[in-house]
């Protein structure tokens, strides 16, 4: 009977002890991790309910679209590719088995989502279309940057959970059994069975004042085989309470860690809501460096278009001279001199091109995206500066290229190229009403804005730089341009009036029998020369009156901000700014923290514990209980480790006042440096809007030369001799203001975003799209009524006297001293010479 009964005592501790073990398995990979994003979600939730820094669609789960995506299971994902050599010492190291279970998840050829690029927006061509809105929204996908952002704040708040974990009650506990067998020499040997079901089971908990109370149970089972055999029950319920009164007491020391996983939780909240607005900055601007943005490839991809109209007009120049230099009217010494340029040109435009195409490749990785992806951007954002509508463009190609067609005839031309010749003709008269719409349509447009113009006109004029006469005032005439709106206005119904007589004539060809023109006699092909000619050097002039008109309709949106209210509204709404001030504080807060430790230990202390009695694992006596209370004393004799971090503290508090004051002073440089920009643009553009006036007369007046006909007498130098020289001179003078004005308009319009975003009013919508304010940039509304004004900076105070309120700072400054508590008598006068301190007040001298 003893022995069934020792049987079923070891049978039921053994069962126990797979019970034990199953709950140490603990629950699954996924319970955890769900657990701890509910968790994170949480906290991220409770500190970014703020209004001036919400984020209502926040997670660190990649879209499905994502090339971060994964599609297998997160916490069971399959091997991803290895190193084949490598991979041998997973399975075999040192003549040693490795773990065999590496496959169990399986394995994947992918590191990447498999399915991506399924997603992306492509064309009939397959290629990658992005308009800037596109871009934001994929690289917010598939950006790495952006994913990487989202999960430290997701980190952050994981330290949170940890540091409030520390304040609740918390358990610990567990249970153990063993079996003991001794041998004993020529004596029966014995046998001892332990089983603790509650093998120092605790509950603790951490109080805000340091106080530390622990409350533990145990008790233990154990039988002795030998001899007659015995057990012993016993059970053990103890208490220990610990209160620091001087050193590691006090709130700021208990708290501190929990206070800072706290505030750098709110701050990467913050940070977060700056980066999306400075990624939306970057992607589009190129903000931080980089690509240049969209804004940059555009300016290229614009760039390279006008390089492709001046590298077009250098041709037609090219031809006209030859054939001028055919019939001796030119020197071939001009024909020479327009090819070189040509030929720089092209040279030039084909680099452009190549670096492009390296542009677009980093672009592409600042989306997320591979290089070899094809990828294309939607221009239309520039099309305003198409000075010449590519209709218009392509309309003169065609009727250049028929030209050309109908010279390479040499003399004569048959009835089949002449039929062919004046089909094109035709083609090219039915096209030819719409396109002169196009050019009245744009005369319309000009009407429309031109208020717009004379009140960008007039702030400018009111400049220093302007008044002082420091610039020319021509550009910015009012009476200029609305003189230039008129005379265009009748240039125009000159040159459409003419280019209908031109196309008349083709009708009388049209109706005439190709014989007529074609035949034995030489010089046959000269009236459809001619006639073409004439159509191509009419529409020039009517492409040149159509840039005219265009490039005044070309705006910039200005920016009226004085220097101070830029720095007040960014005193206000700077995220970053907001946490350079916590982070002032937190390193103030050091101080405290570390001069905590030069203080003696001196702690409270209340400990006992009571037992069972009688093998009763339930029956606890008083007679078996202990209790002890008394406090210990530590005085602080050796402190030199101390001592040195507390100096340390007290100079790193100086650095970070320094370096938030260097945050002030780059902050405030910067926002004027960009006001400035701002300005300076608006001029610019101002002033390469003329230069490209000009340019274009001088096009103008150039090309005139070579269709001018010769008079009797200069038949051989009626173009003149620097007539190739002056046409490629024209034409490079007004690619380069063509590029100036585009550059100006370009960095407005990156400057105005970089502006929102330094000033802290940057709103996106949910696309992670940039809400334009237009005129309202930064406006007033975002001010407090104490600082919509625009006084000058407060100068720093004399010695001696008490510091005055600062707008930096929503508090008064660090080191301003309390008035509120009684002050001290006037302290006698002494020598101008001493260094005078504010007064203090009688709160802090008792401190101290």
């Amino acid at each position: 009977m003893q022995s069934s009964t020792n049987n079923r005592t070891i049978a039921g501790s053994l069962w126990m002890l797979i019970a034990a073990a199953t709950l140490c398995a603990g629950c699954s990979r996924s319970h955890y991790r769900m657990q701890a994003d509910v968790e994170g979600y949480n906290l991220v939730a409770q500190k970014a309910s703020d209004p001036r820094w919400m984020l209502t669609d926040y997670t660190i789960e990649p879209s499905p679209e994502s090339r971060m995506y994964d599609p297998y299971s997160p916490d069971h994902p399959p091997m991803p590719p290895d190193d084949p050599t490598a991979h041998e010492l997973l399975h075999h190291i040192d003549g040693k088995k490795g773990w065999p279970c590496w496959h169990a998840n399986g394995d994947t050829p992918y590191v990447e989502n498999p399915e991506w690029r399924a997603f992306l927006p492509r064309d009939q061509q397959g290629e990658v279309v992005l308009d800037l809105p596109g871009a934001v929204t994929t690289s917010r996908i598939h950006s790495r940057e952006y994913q990487s952002q989202n999960e430290n704040l997701y980190l952050a708040a994981l330290n949170v959970s940890l540091e409030r974990f520390a304040f609740d009650t918390q358990f610990f506990g567990g249970t153990s059994k063993f079996f003991t067998s001794n041998g004993n020499g020529d004596a029966p040997a014995s046998s001892l069975l332990e089983l603790t079901p509650l093998d120092g089971l605790q509950t603790r908990r951490l109080f805000a004042t340091g106080s530390d109370l622990v409350v533990g149970l145990a008790n233990s089972f154990v039988w002795e085989f030998s001899g007659t055999n015995s057990e012993t029950t016993t059970t053990l319920l103890d208490l220990s309470f610990v209160q620091p009164l001087l050193r590691g007491a006090g709130r700021a020391v208990v708290l501190g860690s929990l206070t800072t996983s706290e505030r750098d939780l709110l701050a990467q909240v913050r940070d977060l809501v700056r980066f999306r607005r400075e990624f939306y900055a970057q992607i589009a601007t190129g903000r931080g460096g980089g690509t240049g943005g969209y804004y940059g490839l555009l300016q290229t991809l614009q760039q390279i278009r006008n390089g492709e109209a001046n590298v077009a007009a250098l041709r037609q120049s090219r031809d006209q001279l030859s054939e001028l230099h055919e019939i001796g009217r030119v020197d071939r010494l001009q024909v020479e001199q327009i090819e070189t340029t040509l030929y720089s040109t092209e040279s030039g435009l084909i680099s452009q091109k190549y670096n492009l195409q390296n542009q677009l490749d980093r672009y592409k990785i600042a989306l997320g995206l591979p290089p070899e992806l094809p990828l294309q951007l939607d221009e239309s954002l520039l099309d305003q500066f198409n000075l010449i509508h590519p209709a218009m463009r392509d309309f003169q190609t065609q009727i250049d290229e028929l030209l050309r067609e109908v010279r390479s005839a040499e003399q004569a031309i048959s009835v089949e190229h002449f039929d062919k010749a004046k089909q094109q003709t035709i083609a090219l008269r039915n096209a030819r009403s719409q396109l002169i719409q196009l050019v009245n349509d744009d005369y319309q447009r000009l009407l429309e804005v031109l208020p717009e113009r004379h009140d960008a006109l007039r702030q400018l004029a009111q400049l220093p730089e302007v008044v002082s006469r420091q610039l020319s005032p021509e550009p910015l005439s009012i009476k200029d341009l609305d003189e230039r709106v008129d005379t265009l206005r009748r240039d125009l119904d000159t040159k459409i009036a003419e280019t209908e007589t031109v196309w008349s004539v083709l009708e009388q060809i049209e109706r005439l029998d190709p014989k007529t023109f074609v035949g034995e006699k030489e010089n046959n092909v000269q009236p459809l020369v001619d006639w073409l000619g004439k159509i191509s050097n009419v529409w020039l002039e009517l492409s040149l009156l159509q840039a005219k008109g265009r490039l005044d309709t070309i705006l910039i949106r200005p920016v009226e901000m004085s220097y101070r209210t830029a720095f007040q509204i960014a005193q206000e709404n700077r995220l970053d700014l907001m946490n350079e001030r916590a982070r002032l504080v937190d390193v103030w807060r050091q101080i405290e923290i570390t001069a905590n430790d030069l203080k003696s230990t001196l702690d409270v202390t209340f400990d006992g514990d009571i037992s069972t009695t009688n093998d009763n694992p339930f029956r606890f006596r008083d007679k078996t209980g202990r209790l002890r209370v008394g406090f210990q004393f530590d005085a602080p004799l050796t402190r030199l480790a101390e001592r040195n971090t507390y100096r340390r503290a007290l100079i790193n508090y100086q650095r970070a006042r320094r370096d938030y004051m260097a945050f002030l002073d780059n902050l405030d440089a910067d926002l004027r440096g960009t006001l400035r920009s701002l300005k300076l643009n608006e001029l610019n553009l101002e002033l390469s809007r003329a230069r490209v006036l000009a340019a274009v007369n001088q096009v103008e007046i150039t090309q005139l030369k070579l269709v001018k006909p010769p008079k009797p007498e200069q038949q051989q130098t009626a173009t003149g001799g620097t007539t190739a020289r002056d046409l490629a001179d024209a034409l490079t003078r007004l690619l380069s203001a063509q590029n100036d004005m585009l550059g100006n308009w370009i960095d407005h319009e990156v400057q105005r975003v970089n502006l929102d975003v330094d000033l802290g009013t940057m709103q996106l919508d949910e696309r992670g799209m940039w809400i334009d304010p237009g005129d309202h940039l930064g406006g007033a509304a975002t001010l407090s009524p104490a600082n919509q004004n625009e006084a000058e900076p407060i100068p720093p105070p004399l010695p001696g006297q008490p510091v005055p309120n600062h707008p930096v700072l929503e508090q008064p400054p660090l080191g301003r001293l309390d008035t509120t508590a009684a002050s001290v008598p006037t302290p006698r006068p002494i020598s101008p010479n001493v260094l005078r301190l504010p007064p203090v007040t009688v709160a802090q001298r008792a401190h101290q």
